[in-house]
């Protein structure tokens, strides 16, 4: 990653950063665990792949769907940061219980469990610096490790005192809605904008929210 990549990283670390790591020391999973997430998304909520992953952590529809997140054409939870970082916890908790070892449970976010656990029957090795792996997945940890000595040394690699100042995480408000047919109509009605609605979130994938009841954000007014 280039000097402007590393920027808007930082630019975006109090968004994120604070509820990422108070949820990592409530499930008791390291605090270096942060580092996988820059590596997937750069911190960047709305972020899709080509292959479709999307959001901060990056899942694909089947995976997302199998820790609970809901993904259709009017609500998609990958890009719901809190619900999506608790998904990326179960899955990374799950990992670690089978390899006992952070490297592998790593990499099998990136691979896949059924995929790491066959590269280690089939080359007789329990050491993911040992393993003869594709070009992304032996990438991968070390790009993590590199974001962890980059954020946590930032003035030895760059001039930050040129980078300005970060975003900060605006005051909002939870409000509960259930079934509710259109969404700038509510909006302006309770006197929100559907710009906000949208913005705030990006879980919500259509002018529509369907059975069931939905806590959105808006700003503090």
């Amino acid at each position: 990653m280039n000097e402007d990549q590393m920027l808007m990283i930082w630019k975006r670390l109090p968004l994120f950063k604070p509820m990422i790591d108070k949820k990592l020391r409530e499930a008791w999973l390291p605090s270096d665990v942060f580092y996988l997430v820059l590596a997937e998304s750069a911190l960047r909520e709305t972020a899709v792949s080509s292959a479709g992953a999307a959001g901060l952590w990056q899942f694909m529809p089947a995976t997302a769907k199998a820790y609970n997140l809901r993904v259709d054409d009017a609500i998609d939870e990958r890009y719901h940061a809190e619900k999506a970082t608790d998904a990326a916890i179960q899955y990374l908790k799950k990992s670690y219980e089978k390899f006992w070892n952070w490297g592998l449970a790593m990499a099998a976010y990136n691979r896949g469990s059924n995929g790491i656990s066959s590269d280690m029957a089939y080359q007789y090795q329990n050491n993911y610096y040992d393993l003869y792996l594709n070009n992304e997945t032996y990438r991968y940890v070390f790009r993590i490790l590199a974001m962890k000595e980059i954020f946590e040394n930032l003035d030895q690699y760059f001039d930050v005192s040129k980078w300005g100042s970060q975003y900060q995480l605006p005051e909002t408000q939870k409000i509960t809605l259930g079934k509710t047919d259109n969404l700038a109509a509510w909006a302006t009605a309770n006197g929100y904008t559907y710009l906000e609605v949208r913005n705030l979130n990006p879980w919500i994938r259509a002018n529509k929210l369907p059975e069931g009841s939905w806590t959105i954000e808006v700003y503090k007014r």
